[in-house]
């Protein structure tokens, strides 16, 4: 006697043929849609984009021309990727308010029983969440951005002996061609540009700043410190001679607004379309550091 048919068995099989065709068709889309492409942008440039970016880039031209389907089509796919993205955005916040809350809960643990807080990273501090639920995290997130984060406030703190030391008369050696208020250490105008690169919990504030600044020590021979600054350096890494001074103000103050009229020129750049490249902007560095008397070998 043949065996009966399984009409239940068989019907699973046509559905499981047909999911497989349907997974192998919805992976060929996609990788269509994925697939990079040229295509030529409005300031007439040839531009990588993907296939689905390009659609879309279509759909707004043609909505632009004041295609009625296009913009409803339009209106339509921006309210759900704004809806969807305010979901995702809810959930990101949702998520680090709850390890913020985990961290909080630790640091305030080992502080009561005197452990150390250092390995706790991120701090509970540097999570920051805004009140449209964009997270930001404005601190270390690994032990090599924490250790870079304690040299740079130990580098910060030590150039206010430093101003100390070339504040001494005779350290310095006065341009003729600067003006006398540029004739002076750059070490503070340094110790201020690391400061505000830190972490706000991390920051001194302008009192504590000034401070600092006006904190002397008139029982240190200029001998000692340039003992002392010789040996703070060398602790920190950095092969500098016994006696070694910073740039001028007037000089350091140069470097700086130079290198930000750089960025400003390079992302301008980006924005056009025409970045600059590595090199270009590698020389454009080294010819700042010549004009501003800085001796730099390409």
């Amino acid at each position: 006697m043949a065996p009966k048919r399984n009409a239940g068995n068989n019907g699973n099989a046509g559905h499981n043929d047909e999911e497989a065709r349907s997974t192998e068709i919805d992976q060929l889309i996609l990788q269509a849609a994925n697939r990079v492409m040229r295509v030529r942008s409005e300031t007439g440039r040839s531009e990588s984009m993907s296939m689905q970016g390009a659609i879309v880039l279509k759909l707004f031209q043609v909505a632009m021309a004041g295609s009625p389907m296009a913009i409803k089509t339009l209106m339509t796919m921006l309210s759900d990727a704004q809806r969807t993205n305010e979901r995702e955005r809810r959930k990101h916040a949702e998520e680090w308010r709850e390890i913020r809350k985990k961290l909080r809960i630790e640091f305030e643990r080992r502080l009561k029983s005197g452990e150390e807080t250092d390995s706790i990273i991120p701090h509970p501090d540097d999570i920051v969440i805004e009140a449209d639920d964009t997270v930001r995290i404005v601190g270390p997130l690994s032990e090599e951005e924490a250790s870079k984060v304690r040299e740079t406030i130990a580098v910060r703190d030590l150039l206010f002996l430093q101003d100390e030391y070339e504040s001494r008369p005779g350290v310095l050696k006065w341009d003729p061609d600067l003006p006398a208020t540029d004739n002076k250490s750059s070490a503070l105008l340094i110790s201020w540009t690391m400061n505000i690169s830190l972490p706000p919990r991390l920051r001194l504030s302008e009192h504590d700043m000034l401070l600092r600044m006006w904190i002397r020590r008139p029982f240190y021979t200029k001998r000692q410190l340039e003992t002392l600054l010789y040996q703070r350096w060398r602790a920190l890494g950095v092969r500098a001679k016994r006696g070694a001074t910073l740039p001028l103000f007037g000089t350091m103050r140069d470097l700086y607004l130079g290198l930000q009229e750089l960025v400003g020129r390079s992302s301008e750049a980006a924005r056009n379309g025409s970045p600059m490249t590595d090199l270009h902007i590698f020389n454009e560095i080294v010819q700042l550091y010549r004009r501003t008397g800085m001796n730099v070998k390409a």
